[in-house]
C-alpha cells in the first residue's frame, strides 16, 4: 500500500473513532461553523440559539407526558463562529442532541438568510469531564473564551455568555446554576473568572486578528457593496472572491474573511499569492 493511501485510510479510521464517554455523563462541545463561516450577526441571531438552548429540553415527551429533559446545560458560551457549551446528557444521547440544537439553529439561519446546506461542521468537537476540577476549569475556560480571542477586556462585558445568568442579568434561563453552586460557592467562582485560565482545554482557533470581525466585514461589504451574507452569496463566484480578495489586501486577514464569507481559505491564499 502507498504511503498517500495509507495516510488516507488512517484519517478516515481516526474521524470515525467513537467519542470518549463520560461516567458523569457530562462534556464539554465545541460547535463551529462550516468552513469555519460566520453564524451569528446580530442580535436575532444569538437571541434565537439561546432561546433553542432554553427550549429545546423539554420536549422530550411520551405519549403526551414528559419522561425527562433532554440534556442539561451548565455553561455556554456564543462566539462569531462558533459555540461553547458545558452540557450534560439527558434522556437521549449528547450526539442527538448536539444534532437537535444545530438542526434548530441551522433551519432558521437558512431561512433568514435564503441558504441551503449545513451550517455546522458534521462532527462537532467534545471531551469527557468526570470530576470536579475539571468542571470548574472548564467553567472558566468557557466564560474568558471572549476575553482571550480579544472580543472585550473583562469576563462580565460579554453580553452572550452563561456568566451574564450566574450574575443574574439574563432573561434567558438555561443552565443549572444552582447545581454548579452546590460544588463552588459564587463568591469563590467569580473571583476564579478575574484569574487567567491556563488549562490545556480542547481549543478552537482563538487567533487575534488586526480587525474585528465587524470591521472585517465592513471592509468586504465597502468592496462588494452588499449589506448582508445573503446579498454576498448571490454574488457571482468569481466575484465573491474578487472582493473578498481586494478586503484582505486592505487589512483582512485571510482566515477571517474565509470565515465570514464561507469561500475556501486554500483558494483565497492561492489568488492572493498570484496577485502579489
Amino acid at each position: 500500500m502507498d504511503k498517500k493511501k495509507y495516510l488516507f485510510l488512517l484519517h478516515i479510521f481516526m474521524a470515525r473513532q467513537s467519542r470518549q464517554r463520560s461516567a458523569a455523563k457530562v462534556y464539554h462541545v465545541m460547535m463551529r461553523g462550516i468552513n469555519r463561516q460566520q453564524i451569528f450577526w446580530d442580535l436575532l441571531d444569538y437571541q434565537k440559539f439561546l432561546k433553542t438552548l432554553q427550549d429545546l429540553p423539554l420536549r422530550d415527551q411520551q405519549e403526551g407526558e414528559l419522561v425527562g429533559p433532554l440534556f442539561k446545560v451548565y455553561a455556554y458560551c456564543l462566539m462569531g463562529n462558533h459555540v461553547h457549551l458545558l452540557i450534560q446528557e439527558g434522556s437521549e444521547s449528547i450526539g442527538d442532541s448536539i444534532k437537535r440544537i444545530a438542526s434548530s439553529y441551522a433551519g432558521y439561519y437558512n431561512h433568514r438568510y435564503e441558504r441551503v446546506g449545513h451550517l455546522f461542521q458534521d462532527r462537532f468537537k467534545s471531551e469527557p469531564v468526570n470530576d470536579r476540577d475539571y468542571f470548574i476549569t472548564l467553567l472558566r475556560y468557557i466564560h474568558q473564551n471572549p476575553v482571550k480571542g480579544g472580543v472585550c477586556r473583562h469576563v462580565s462585558d460579554y453580553e452572550w455568555s452563561s456568566w451574564q445568568e450566574y450574575l443574574g442579568k439574563s432573561s434567558f434561563h438555561i443552565c443549572k446554576i444552582s447545581a454548579t453552586l452546590k460544588m463552588i460557592p459564587f463568591r469563590e467562582l467569580k473571583s476564579l473568572m478575574d484569574e487567567e485560565c491556563m488549562a490545556e482545554c480542547m481549543d478552537m482557533d482563538n487567533a487575534c486578528f488586526k480587525l474585528t470581525d465587524g470591521e472585517a466585514w465592513d471592509r468586504i461589504c465597502l468592496e462588494s457593496g452588499c449589506e448582508t451574507i445573503a446579498d454576498f452569496q448571490t454574488l457571482d463566484g468569481n466575484d465573491q472572491f474578487r472582493f473578498a480578495l481586494q478586503a484582505c489586501k486592505n487589512g483582512v486577514a485571510v482566515r477571517q474573511a474565509s470565515r465570514l464569507t464561507g469561500l475556501s481559505i486554500y483558494k483565497l491564499r492561492y489568488k492572493l499569492k498570484k496577485l502579489s
